[in-house]
């Protein structure tokens, strides 16, 4: 059901192994937001797959429930939005 949401809204996300690089940045992001609603949703964000461009990132939002967070969308971008606030940055 997400995942058919996912690939209808955002098509470039229809590729072979992108479900498990949606696993792989909720597991281990780059960075995490408030994505833009504090206290109810997170974006992580982690580079962007193989055959995308290099400035390119991916973002997966979660929606935070009781007991852990429902996915909710997934898709590519080339920046975090001004108006995110970062709760947590990967160090080098």
């Amino acid at each position: 059901e997400v995942w058919s949401h996912i690939v209808e809204r955002h098509p470039e996300m229809n590729v072979t192994g992108m479900p498990d690089d949606i696993r792989k940045t909720i597991e281990a992001p780059d960075l995490i937001t408030d994505a833009t609603d504090p206290g109810k949703r997170l974006a992580y964000y982690s580079p962007a797959p193989f055959g995308f461009r290099k400035n390119e990132m991916l973002k997966v939002v979660v929606r935070l429930e009781k007991y852990g967070g429902r996915l909710m969308s997934g898709h590519i971008v080339t920046a975090i939005k001004p108006t995110e606030n970062v709760l947590w940055r990967r160090t080098p």
